[in-house]
Formats: C-alpha cells, structure tokens, sequence
C-alpha cells in the first residue's frame, strides 16, 4: 500500500512538473510573439538625430522622427480635421507625405551647418577688416576634423610640416564639398519621391498639404533651426578668438604672456 501510494505522488508530481514546463514555455512563445508585433517594432524606431556631425561619422539620416510615429495620435488628431470623410487617401499616406517633408526640410538646415564649415575653413567666414598682422584665416571645425583620421607624422621639418598642413586643408575641403553633393543628392532624391506620392494621391488638396507644412515646421523643424542657429553663432565665436590668437602669437611674445595665454584656454 505504502508503495502504491508513493508511486501515486510521484505520478502527480511528474505530470504537474511538465504542466509548469509547458507552461512557461508557452509564456515564453507569448512574450517573443509580443515583442515581435509591427507595433512593438515601431516603438523600438530609434529617433532621427538632428546632429549634423552624423554626416561626417557616416551615421544614418533617415530615420523616423518620433513625432511621426504611427503610435502618434497627435498627427492623427490633426489630419483628421482635413481629411475628408469620402476622401480615399489614408492617414498612413499623409503621414509618409510628412516624413518627406521633414527630410527634406531637416537636411536643407544641415547644409547650412556644412556651409558655415566650409566657409571657416577656407576663410571666408567673416571678411576682414583692415589689419596691421596678417594671418592664415582657415579655421577648420573640430567636428570636420575629428571625421578624418590622423596620419602619423614622423618629421620635423618647417617645409613637411607646410606640406602636410596644406594636404589637410585640401582633405578637409574636399570632404565638405563631399558633403555637400551628398546632401544635395538626397533632397533630390526625396523630393522626386515627394512629387511622385503627391501626384498619386487622388483628392490631395493644398489644404492637407498646409497642415501638415504647418505640423513638421512646429514639431521639428523650428526647435531645430533654432538649435543650430545656436550652433552657427558659437562656431563663429571660435573662429574670431581663433584669430585673435593668431593674431597675438603673431607679434612674437615673450615666454611669461605665452603661457598665460595657455592657462586661460
């Protein structure tokens, strides 16, 4: 008896040990199926940057903002008052509408970032005025330099190191203007495509096109104009104390003054 009914318990304890196998198993298939739905996927869309060194760094560009996210219900709320109700054209339309527009607007301030970096490098950022010292007035960015990768150098001359400082002004150059083409390529390329779903959506009215010109300029690309405009007055700072102490080194000043100079950097 005693052992018909040790072999009774162990019977149970066996079946409810694979019930909880399976259990959690069948927990673990739900979870993976969740994480894997297109809605958890477009959660997990990582933020467009608007950092313009991802140009020099080689990071992407165009990725999905966060406010234009399907998951969004503010765009949905405001294209809805525009939409008409026999309209055929869906939200997820206007949406792909307005991330064209947003790439091509955000792209168009960066240029302006890449511009202000050619200028400073090739001096001509600010004209001079009329000056007793004459000094070089290419200042490259550090955002521009820190995107080429440094040669060894292993002499000491004054006539390599001229040599080679200019080979990094043309190297620094030809990168912008790189850029640039990069860049000029891509707003062309968005805004064929722009055109292209325009033309294709019947009943497409310069009413929703107002809107959402209205929603991208308010969401995004406002805050990052004025990022930038930021970005573009501290770059010009740099280049005017940048020159100015160019302009000190310039006349040749004793030890003491060099030193004091470098302890206020």
């Amino acid at each position: 008896m005693e052992e018909k009914v040790l072999s009774q318990k162990f019977s149970q304890l066996s079946t409810k040990s694979e019930d909880e196998q399976e259990s959690s198993v069948t927990d673990k298939r739900r979870r993976s199926s969740t994480r894997s739905s297109p809605e958890s996927v477009s959660k997990k869309i990582k933020v467009a940057k608007d950092n313009d060194d991802n140009d020099y760094n080689g990071k992407k560009q165009d990725q999905i903002p966060a406010y234009l996210w399907a998951t969004n219900e503010s765009f949905d709320y405001m294209i809805q008052n525009v939409i008409n109700t026999t309209s055929s054209i869906s939200i997820n339309d206007i949406r792909q509408v307005a991330i064209l527009k947003h790439n091509i607007a955000a792209l168009n301030i960066q240029k302006q970032i890449s511009t202000i970096y050619l200028r400073s490098g090739t001096g001509k950022l600010k004209e001079p005025e009329a000056e007793l010292i004459a000094v070089d007035r290419r200042v490259w960015p550090m955002q521009v330099k820190s995107a080429v990768p440094t040669q060894p150098n292993n002499t000491t001359t004054t006539t390599t190191m001229k040599v080679n400082e200019e080979d990094e002004h043309h190297t620094y150059e030809d990168l912008v203007h790189c850029r640039l083409q990069e860049m000029n390529k891509k707003i062309e390329q968005y805004q064929i495509q722009l055109d292209e779903m325009k033309s294709g959506l019947i009943g497409f009215t310069s009413t929703m096109e107002a809107a959402i010109e209205t929603y991208v300029q308010e969401h995004a690309i406002k805050p990052l104009q004025m990022k930038h405009d930021l970005k573009i007055a501290l770059l010009e700072h740099d280049y005017d104390a940048e020159i100015l102490q160019r302009k000190y080194l310039q006349e040749n000043p004793n030890e003491y003054p060099v030193k004091l100079n470098n302890l206020w950097k």
